[in-house]
């Protein structure tokens, strides 16, 4: 059997021999044609201050929809995921993570990733008020501040 498929296509096919005596054998095997293979993309990373409430939804394609989604054992650290793929949770201390996941599609193909999740004390902020005044053609530095998030800053 060959060919170029056109089109998706998930279902059950029936093949026939036939042999030089006229004997014959069928077989129902399924064929799945995809147009992309099932592909998870994750985040580098994903942030969120303690006491913030976390909604992030994970995305995948490829494969066949519909797609179901669930965390791996031993990474929850107090978030959960739903089959729809959002990542939920309402971090009470700081830490950093991996929450490894898992998508699955219905032709039954899996991938798996993990990510990194920073709770951090504080959402980041920048602390400086104003910025001296600058002189045209000078050389010009100030020092911003800032505090929260994760160090080091860029």
């Amino acid at each position: 059997m060959s060919g170029v498929p056109e089109e998706t296509f998930n279902d059950q096919i029936t093949i026939q021999a036939i042999d030089q005596s006229g004997q014959d054998a069928t077989l129902s095997l399924q064929l799945n044609i995809v147009e992309k293979p099932l592909t998870l993309i994750l985040p580098p990373a994903v942030s969120v201050a303690v006491g913030e409430f976390l909604f992030f939804p994970l995305f995948c394609e490829g494969g066949f929809p519909e797609y179901r989604w669930q965390l791996l054992e031993g990474s929850t650290q107090g978030f959960q995921l739903l089959d729809t793929g959002i990542l939920l949770g309402d971090p009470i201390s700081p830490m950093h993570t991996l929450v490894k996941v898992q998508v699955s599609d219905q032709m039954g193909e899996v991938q798996s990733g993990a990510i990194p999740i920073h709770v951090l004390d504080e959402e980041l902020m920048i602390t400086i008020e104003s910025l001296p005044v600058a002189q045209y053609l000078k050389p010009y530095r100030s020092e911003l501040t800032g505090k929260g998030g994760m160090l080091p800053y860029r």
